[in-house]
């Protein structure tokens, strides 16, 4: 049986992983689907400035 969902980190980001939260979820159709929020503006190295507009501007990015 296929799992629900896969989920995925872009290259180029910082690898969530360890922190146990991805930046994508492909959830098959049928499957319950739970939004959550809390992405941080962070570079590839995991440094948050601490501008806010910087952070912004790198979630526009991606």
């Amino acid at each position: 049986m296929p799992t629900a969902f896969q989920l995925s980190n872009p290259e180029g980001l910082y690898d969530p992983s360890g922190n146990a939260y991805s930046h994508v979820a492909d959830v098959r159709a049928g499957s319950r689907l739970l939004y959550v929020a809390g992405q941080g503006g962070e570079d590839a190295e995991g440094r948050l400035s601490p501008l806010f507009a910087e952070q912004a501007r790198r979630r526009q990015i991606v």
